[in-house]
């Protein structure tokens, strides 16, 4: 909803918003958060600048989390 509400929607595009509600998801261990977070500072993001150790830390620890669940097929390497 904050990264991609849709060409018409009233709603704005809220990239720190979104941020801090996939932080907290990823601290509760949700891996498709951790892996968001990830893309996010690999990329870059409105507010958000490229940071490749903090891509490096949420992508660890998405691998880490996918593997504990048995593997998830929605979570793909960046």
């Amino acid at each position: 909803m904050y990264l991609a509400p849709g060409v018409d929607s009233p709603i704005q595009r809220n990239v720190q918003q979104a941020k801090s509600y996939l932080e907290k998801a990823c601290d509760a261990n949700f891996a498709p958060a951790c892996h968001n977070l990830a893309v996010m500072y690999k990329k870059g993001d409105n507010g958000v600048p490229k940071d490749e150790a903090k891509y490096e830390e949420y992508c660890a620890k998405t691998k880490k989390l996918v593997e504990q669940a048995g593997g998830m097929s929605s979570i793909k390497s960046t």
